[in-house]
């Protein structure tokens, strides 16, 4: 019965209660980057390991900072996890921290994790912290990894081209063509292309998702 109630919870997290897809938070690097499946992979593993960092040290030192300084520490937190993974990423994968630009490091300024480490790390210990830091990490993945595939296979055909940027084992012409040539839909490779597919997605949830009842109260 735990175990059914779980997924349950899973799902609606994912879906129903998905904050980019509900609040419209984060789509900053979304819209701007997520043109190739390894982008979506990338940033969401990226967003996962500032966010998880941050998760910890707000929590971890919720006793230990005065309140009005809390602000404060929770925005170098999230700078200092941006910043070493950037450095991470421009010394082992130069070529994939080109192509995501500047959209790593603004990572610090991410409404999501901002908002994750301000309404529950910093009242919670370590633990439940890590907890929701990993769902809301894997709410995020669940929406950019297949809205970066789409846009890939609608501009180029293809899944995961330019692979071997994240995975250098990869040959460099490994990618999955879903038809011969070169032909797809340029737009989608563009902002315009990504907002465009954000509102069919957007339209697709609110009508798949049951409103919530409204407040009778006077």
């Amino acid at each position: 019965m735990s175990t059914s109630v779980s997924c349950l919870h899973g799902c609606n997290v994912l879906w129903r209660h998905n904050p980019l897809l509900v609040r419209l938070l984060g789509l900053c690097p979304l819209l701007a980057v997520s043109t190739r499946l390894i982008d979506g992979i990338a940033l969401s593993i990226l967003l996962a390991a500032v966010g998880l960092w941050t998760a910890a040290l707000v929590s971890g030192t919720r006793r230990l900072i005065p309140p009005e300084a809390r602000a404060i520490c929770r925005a170098l937190f999230l700078a200092t996890g941006a910043g070493i993974v950037t450095v991470l990423l421009k010394t082992f994968r130069l070529d994939l921290a080109a192509q995501l630009g500047i959209y790593v490091p603004v990572m610090a300024g991410c409404c999501l994790l901002v908002a994750q480490s301000a309404e529950f790390s910093g009242r919670h210990p370590p633990a439940l912290s890590l907890r929701s830091g990993a769902g809301v990490a894997a709410a995020m993945a669940a929406f950019l990894i297949p809205f970066s595939a789409a846009r890939e296979v609608l501009a180029y055909g293809t899944l995961l081209r330019d692979a071997d940027q994240l995975v250098p084992a990869l040959p460099p012409e490994f990618a999955l063509r879903l038809w011969p040539g070169d032909q797809g839909l340029a737009v989608a490779a563009l902002p315009p292309g990504a907002l465009l597919l954000l509102g069919l997605v957007l339209a697709i949830h609110r009508r798949l998702t049951p409103a919530p009842p409204a407040d009778r109260r006077v």
